[in-house]
């Protein structure tokens, strides 16, 4: 697991050397949004070792996306529309509650939509025998509802499956909702970890952890590291498909 250690309290840096017409691996659709975008974050263009092409979706926000807001789907598929006519030969998102569009996006594009790190679930369970379960984390389960798993391509018997718990009643972590321009990132991560241990002692039979929400990708190591257990993120996901679109 890819651990990154510059510093947390970096902010979305452009990157100036991948110039437009070589083209984009990923567009991300932004949700807007006032917290810190560290390494790991899938808005914090210095994550990855490829280009991408960050595009602020116009009217989004915490309410209207975590509520899946069906009126802003026309705008979503056009900012989607505008990456793949920049080059961009993949489209993802800032948010894995974007994940109830995901269905919708991909078929108005030509280029393949992975909006959310739900849509890796399907495939993280065909690795692992019937009996076994996978962790869930996310900002709000109350708000993971099933449309939005059944869109990124989860079975009944997928979400049957899925031990998934927010994290939204946590102190530190809660703080990203507020708008207020910081969070405490090092209390975050130990609400994070903690988190994922309980759930693993209370559910044995747990062997692997998705992270839905992309502010926690950055933890992702340390929760690997706690918990002894695969971790997938939009990271991991966005990692692969650009090893297949390059």
């Amino acid at each position: 697991m890819k651990e990154f250690k510059a510093p947390l309290s970096s902010g979305v840096k452009l990157k100036k050397d991948f110039p437009a017409y070589d083209g984009y691996s990923f567009g991300v659709l932004i949700m807007r949004s006032w917290v810190p975008k560290p390494l790991g974050h899938v808005s914090q263009v210095n994550t990855y070792d490829y280009p991408v092409l960050p595009y602020l979706v116009e009217g989004s926000n915490f309410q209207r996306i975590l509520g899946g807001d069906m009126t802003l789907l026309p705008t979503i598929v056009d900012a989607a529309k505008e990456l793949e006519s920049l080059g961009c030969k993949c489209i993802t998102s800032s948010c894995g509650y974007f994940g109830r569009y995901q269905k919708a996006v991909a078929d108005e594009l030509d280029a393949p939509v992975y909006i959310s790190s739900i849509c890796q679930i399907p495939w993280v369970l065909s690795g692992l025998g019937e009996d076994k379960k996978i962790i869930v984390l996310c900002y709000d389960d109350s708000l993971l509802v099933r449309p939005i798993l059944e869109s990124c391509g989860l079975s009944e018997s997928d979400i049957d499956r899925c031990i998934i718990k927010g994290l939204c009643n946590e102190p530190a972590f809660s703080d990203i909702r507020k708008c207020q321009g910081h969070y405490n990132i090092e209390t975050a991560r130990e609400e994070i970890v903690s988190t994922a241990l309980r759930l693993q002692k209370e559910n044995p039979n747990v062997a692997a952890v998705v992270l839905e929400c992309t502010d926690m990708p950055p933890h992702a190591a340390a929760i690997q590291k706690a918990t002894n257990l695969p971790v997938f993120d939009i990271t991991t996901l966005l990692d692969f498909i650009n090893s297949v679109v390059e």
